[in-house]
């Protein structure tokens, strides 16, 4: 997303901001709103929940089809500066390419709570 702000000459915005990827992963939010929603004893925790792809172009395939945030951002350059930042963005995700696919990471949040 930074990459793809950075490209559309946006400033990068909070990535915890109401309506972004991350909007839930402030910490203590998540434990807020079950609080609220009546819900007590209220934990949180993360599990590593890597992707896992046969390449770098495969999740470039993945982001171009479902990243709305980063394609709408795109959308507003032309064909060959949109085709400049996903060259960039595949760049420096090529990192994470191994012998046996490409595995990025990814944590996910989980809350439980009692009511």
């Amino acid at each position: 997303m930074a990459t793809a702000a950075r490209h559309a000459g946006v400033p990068p915005r909070d990535p915890f901001a109401p309506g972004g990827l991350l909007c839930l992963g402030r910490p203590g939010h998540l434990d807020q709103m079950f609080k609220k929603a009546g819900f007590s004893d209220v934990s949180t925790f993360q599990i590593e929940a890597p992707f896992r792809l046969p390449s770098v172009d495969d999740y470039i395939a993945f982001l171009r089809a479902a990243a709305a945030p980063v394609i709408a951002l795109l959308s507003r350059l032309d064909p060959g500066a949109q085709e400049a930042a996903w060259a960039d963005i595949r760049r420096q995700l090529a990192v994470f390419d191994a012998p046996l696919g490409w595995n990025g990471p990814n944590t996910l949040l989980v809350t439980a709570g009692r009511k």
